[in-house]
C-alpha cells in the first residue's frame, strides 16, 4: 500500500510496530511461577502451620489425639480464631491481588525505581497491618483465656468447696440415723427402773460397749437423766459444760440435736461431734433419759475432705470453725496435700480480705493466704453445724501455670506466624520486582523500537511532530520542531506538552488534550510560545496509541501565523475597500473641507479599522509646526501628547512632517524599533499605536497638508493597503479641488 502524506505514513508505521510488539509481547511465565506455584505453595504452608499453631494451644495436655483434634475444631470456631482467620486470609488476599495486579503498566517505565519503592511500601504496610493484627488478637485472646480461667477456677473451687461441705452433711446424716437407732433401741428398755432393777444398767453398759467398738470414730457413750445426772459412759466424754448446753438445747420437741465440740481457743487440736436425743417411755412425752454420743470426724471425715480430687501440691481443703471473728481449724494439723507450711496454722486466713471471705461463707474470693501468696479459694457452709465452714483454695499461679504455657506457645506460634509472613511478604516482593523489572526492559526495548520507527519517519516530515507519554513528558521531536522552537532535543526531554502553551492558551490544555487509546485522534487550534518568548498560532493533531498497556501520544504541529496573517491582511484590505467605496458618498455631500477631513477621517476609523486618522496642515511659522484640524479614533488623546513640524530638525523627520516637506508617502511600520520616530516612540505606546502611514494632500498640484492613519498591530501597512490608502488619500485632495472650484464658479457668479 502506498501512502504519501508523511504525518500518515508515520501513523501508519507505529501502528504496525504495535501491531507487531503487541504479537510478540514477552512471556510472563516469570509472574506466573510466582502466581501459580510459589505463592500457592506459600499459602499452603501457612495454612498448614496455622492448623499445627491451633492444634499446639488449643489441645489439652494429656489429651489423646483424637480429643486434641476435637479441641482444636472448637478452638478454629471460637471468636478470637475466627478473626485470626479472616486477618489471614486478608493477607493472602492481598498476596494473590498483589502479584495479579499488574501497578506498573498503569505508569511509565522509566519510572520502575518509584514503582517498586512504592510497591515496597504497600507490601510492608500489609506485613505490618497483618503483624500488629495478629499481636492484637492473640493479645485479647491471651487476656481473655486468663479471664476464663480465673472464672472457671472460681467455679471449680466454689464447686469442690460446696462437695466436701456435702460430704460432711452427709456424715452427719449418716451419724444422726445411727444415733436416732440406739435410742429407739434403749427406749424398749425399761429405764424408769434404772435403779430398782440392776440388770437394766448392766444391759446398758454392754450396749454401750459394743456400740462403741463398732466404729473408730466412735468416742464416747453417755446415758443421762433429765437432770443432767450422769446414769452410765463410755469412752472419753466431752466437758460437762458442752454435755449441760446439749441438755438444755435437748427435749422432745426439738429431737435430735448437733453440737460441735471444739476445736477451741485453749484447745485448737480438740474436735469431736456431740449427737445428744432424747429417750422418752412408750406412750409418753417426758424424756426419761437423753443419749449423747461423741464421735471424732477426724479419723475418717476430714481426712476425705481434705482429699485433692487430683494429684496437686498447692491445693488445700480445711475445715474452719467460726467462732464471733475467728477462724479455728477443724481439720488435722497436718496434710499431705501440701508441701508448703503448716496448712493448719491458726492464721490460714492472715488476709482480711480472705478472713472476711470465708466468714460470710459460701462464695469464691481471690485473695492472700497466710503465706502471703495469691490463692483462689471458696468457702461453704455445713448445714448440720453452723459454725462450721469448708474452704478450698488453691495457689493463683498453680492454676495460671496451664495458661502461662498455653501463652508461651501462643506468643510463639504468633511470632512463627509473622516470621512466615515475612518470608512470604520476601517472595511476594521478588515476584513483583522480577515482573517489575520484566516489564520496564520490555518496555525501554519497545521504546527503543518506537523511538527509531519515530526518527526514521519524522525525518520526512516539515512540519514540527513530538512523541509524549499518558502524562504529556516529551520523548522525542524532530528536527522541524527544534528549528521552530530553539528548543534542543534534551530540553524538550525535560518538558511537559503543557509548557508549549502560552500562559493564557494553558486552562484549556487538559480539554483539548487526549493521550487516551479510546480518543485515537484529535485536531485543535491554540498558541504556542517559542524559547525566547515569541509566540505563534498552530493547529496540533492528536494520535493516541498503547503498547502493552502504556499510552504515548504523537502530536504533529502546523504553524499557523502565515494563515493568519493573510486572513488578517484579507480581512484589512477588506475593510480599506469598504472605506474606499464609502469615501465616495463624502465627496458627493461635502459642503466644506471641515466637514470633507471630518468624514474621511471617520470613514477610516470606522470602515477601515484604525486605531486614529489625522489631517494635518503646516504652518509657515519660524518652527514649521504642524496644527491636527481634525482627528477621528480611540487615540487621539495622543496629538495632545505630540509637537510635530515639517522642517528639516528632528521633530520634522516623522512622516506626516516628511510627507508635508517632500509630499511622498511615509511609512512607519515599527514604533518600537524605528529611529526616525523616537521623539513620539513612548507617547504611542501608551496609546497602543504601532505603526503608522502618512500620505500627502495635494489640491490641483502644491501639497496642503498630509492624511496620517495608525494601526495598532506592527507591519500593518503591506503594498497592496499602501495603494488603497493612496487612492483614499488622492479622493480627498479631488474632494478638495471639487470644493475650491464650487466656490471659485459661486464668486465668478456672484461678480
Amino acid at each position: 500500500m502506498q501512502i504519501n502524506n508523511p504525518t500518515a505514513q508515520l501513523s501508519y508505521s507505529i501502528g504496525m510496530h504495535i501491531k507487531r510488539a503487541k504479537n510478540a509481547h514477552y512471556a510472563t511465565g516469570d509472574r506466573r511461577l510466582w502466581l501459580y506455584v510459589v505463592f500457592p505453595l506459600a499459602s499452603q504452608a501457612f495454612v498448614i502451620f496455622g492448623l499445627f499453631g491451633a492444634y499446639m494451644v488449643a489441645a489439652r495436655p494429656g489429651s489423646s489425639l483424637a480429643e486434641g483434634l476435637g479441641q482444636t475444631l472448637s478452638y478454629l470456631v471460637s471468636p478470637w480464631m475466627l478473626a485470626t482467620e479472616a486477618i489471614a486470609i486478608g493477607f493472602l488476599a492481598f498476596g494473590y491481588v498483589f502479584l495479579k495486579s499488574s501497578p506498573w503498566k498503569a505508569g511509565d517505565a522509566s519510572t520502575a525505581e518509584n514503582v517498586l519503592r512504592r510497591q515496597r511500601l504497600r507490601l510492608l504496610l500489609a506485613q505490618a497491618l497483618f503483624a500488629l493484627a495478629l499481636m492484637a488478637t492473640g493479645g485479647f485472646y491471651a487476656m481473655d483465656l486468663v479471664r476464663e480461667t480465673h472464672r472457671e477456677s472460681l467455679v471449680q473451687m466454689q464447686t469442690l468447696a460446696r462437695v466436701k461441705a456435702d460430704l460432711i452433711d452427709n456424715w452427719l446424716y449418716q451419724r444422726s440415723i445411727d444415733t436416732e437407732l440406739v435410742a429407739a433401741s434403749l427406749q424398749q428398755f425399761p429405764l424408769e427402773r434404772w435403779s430398782a432393777d440392776p440388770e437394766v444398767p448392766q444391759i446398758v453398759s454392754v450396749l454401750m460397749s459394743e456400740f462403741l467398738a463398732g466404729r473408730r470414730d466412735r468416742v464416747s457413750f453417755a446415758l443421762l437423766s433429765p437432770d443432767g445426772k450422769m446414769l452410765a459412759s463410755r469412752g472419753q466424754l466431752p466437758p460437762t459444760d458442752v454435755i449441760a448446753r446439749t441438755l438444755q438445747a435437748t427435749s422432745p420437741a426439738k429431737g435430735l440435736q448437733i453440737v460441735a465440740n471444739g476445736p477451741t481457743r485453749s484447745e485448737p487440736r480438740t474436735s469431736t461431734v456431740l449427737f445428744a436425743v432424747p429417750i422418752k417411755q412408750a406412750g409418753g412425752t417426758a424424756p426419761i433419759a437423753v443419749l449423747a454420743l461423741t464421735l471424732d470426724p477426724v479419723i475418717d471425715l476430714l481426712s476425705q475432705v481434705q482429699a485433692w480430687p487430683v494429684a496437686n501440691t498447692s491445693g488445700q481443703i480445711v475445715v474452719v470453725r467460726r467462732i464471733d471473728d475467728d477462724l479455728l481449724l477443724v481439720t488435722p494439723t497436718t496434710s499431705t496435700n501440701s508441701t508448703g507450711p503448716d496448712v493448719n496454722a491458726p492464721d490460714i486466713a492472715a488476709s482480711q480480705e480472705l478472713r472476711a471471705a470465708i466468714l460470710q461463707a459460701d462464695g469464691a474470693h481471690e485473695s492472700r493466704d497466710y503465706r502471703g501468696v495469691e490463692v483462689i479459694a471458696a468457702s461453704a457452709r455445713v448445714r448440720g453445724i453452723d459454725d462450721w465452714c469448708v474452704v478450698a483454695k488453691i495457689d493463683r499461679d498453680a492454676v495460671m501455670a496451664g495458661v502461662h504455657r498455653r501463652i508461651e506457645t501462643l506468643a510463639l506460634i504468633v511470632g512463627g506466624a509473622i516470621l512466615l509472613v515475612a518470608m512470604i511478604g520476601g517472595l511476594l516482593w521478588q515476584g513483583q520486582r522480577a515482573g517489575i523489572l520484566s516489564f520496564r526492559e520490555q518496555h525501554q526495548a519497545e521504546l527503543s523500537a518506537v523511538t527509531r520507527h519515530y526518527e526514521s519517519m519524522a525525518s520526512s516530515v516539515r512540519d514540527p511532530s513530538f512523541l509524549t507519554d499518558a502524562q504529556g513528558n516529551f520523548l522525542e521531536a524532530n528536527a522541524a520542531a527544534i528549528r521552530q522552537y530553539g528548543y534542543s532535543l534534551e530540553e524538550f526531554r525535560q518538558m511537559k506538552a503543557i509548557d508549549l502553551r502560552a500562559p493564557e492558551h494553558r486552562v484549556t490544555f487538559e480539554q483539548q488534550w487526549s493521550p487516551s487509546p479510546q480518543v485515537p485522534g484529535r485536531v485543535y487550534e491554540t498558541v504556542h510560545r517559542r524559547k525566547d518568548g515569541t509566540t505563534l498560532p498552530v493547529e496540533v493533531s492528536n494520535n493516541a496509541f498503547e503498547i502493552h498497556g502504556t499510552a504515548y501520544t504523537q502530536a504533529f504541529i502546523r504553524d499557523l501565523s502565515e494563515r493568519r496573517s493573510l486572513e488578517m491582511q484579507v480581512a484589512r484590505l477588506s475593510r480599506v475597500q469598504q472605506a474606499l467605496f464609502n469615501a465616495g458618498g463624502v465627496l458627493l455631500r461635502a459642503q466644506s473641507e471641515a466637514q470633507l477631513f471630518r468624514d474621511m477621517c471617520r470613514i477610516l476609523v470606522q470602515d477601515g479599522g484604525y486605531r486614529l486618522a489625522t489631517v494635518g496642515k503646516p504652518n509657515h511659522d519660524d518652527d514649521k509646526t504642524i496644527r491636527f484640524v481634525t482627528a477621528a479614533g480611540a487615540a487621539t488623546g495622543y496629538l495632545d501628547e505630540i509637537r510635530v513640524s515639517w522642517g528639516r530638525d528632528a521633530r520634522g523627520a516623522g512622516p506626516t512632517g516628511t510627507a508635508i516637506r517632500e509630499g511622498i508617502p511615509q511609512v512607519n511600520q515599527d514604533f518600537t524599533h524605528n529611529p526616525k520616530v523616537a521623539p513620539w516612540r513612548e507617547a504611542a505606546l501608551k496609546w497602543n499605536i504601532q505603526a503608522s502611514f502618512s500620505l500627502p494632500l495635494r489640491c490641483g498640484g502644491p501639497v496642503i497638508g498630509a492624511l496620517t492613519i495608525y494601526a495598532e498591530q506592527p507591519n500593518a501597512f503591506d503594498a497592496e493597503e499602501a495603494a488603497l490608502l493612496t487612492r483614499f488619500a488622492e479622493n480627498i485632495g479631488y474632494g478638495l479641488e471639487k470644493l475650491r472650484n464650487e466656490k471659485n464658479a459661486d464668486a465668478r457668479a456672484i461678480g
